[in-house]
């Protein structure tokens, strides 16, 4: 066994060959369910209520606020952005959507998903009759999320 391999490696096509089809071999591996990691999909509501959880965390975490509730909203959902052939001829140019086989037959191959935009928060708060509390948390809420502070409300949470 040990005399064929190495006959076969002092064959440099025979080499070239047998990389190029292991390379092949794990390339048409990678395309089997399971073989790729999956990208998850969220939806807005998804979105909404991990980053309420996320941002409620934070912000009690910031010295003074104490419990706190999160409220998002949103102006726009989720969306999808497909990848996009250019097929040009002397006459013409053609855009197409790119289309691969999946599990649920033929799907549009996705470039990239756009995350929902933020509107606007609102922030319930034991400290938030504090004004340098308030201060804290809307220049966190700002920073995390993009949005301009006048579109950020801080609330004293009621006893």
């Amino acid at each position: 066994m040990k005399e064929k391999i190495t006959s076969l490696l002092k064959n440099k096509r025979a080499v070239i060959f047998l990389v190029g089809a292991v390379g092949v071999m794990l390339i048409a591996l990678s395309y089997l369910p399971g073989g790729r990691e999956k990208a998850v999909e969220t939806g807005a509501e998804d979105y909404v209520t991990q980053t309420e959880q996320r941002l409620t965390e934070m912000i009690e975490s910031i010295d003074g606020a104490g419990k706190t509730k999160v409220m998002l909203t949103l102006s726009s959902d989720s969306a999808k952005v497909y990848k996009e052939s250019l097929k040009t001829d002397s006459a013409k140019s053609e855009e197409t959507v790119v289309v691969i086989s999946g599990q649920n037959g033929n799907e549009a191959l996705v470039e990239k998903t756009l995350t929902p935009e933020v509107k606007g928060v609102v922030v319930i708060c034991e400290g938030g009759g504090k004004s340098a509390v308030k201060s804290d948390i809307i220049t966190v809420v700002s920073a995390v999320l993009g949005v301009s502070p006048n579109r950020i409300c801080v609330c004293k949470l009621s006893e």
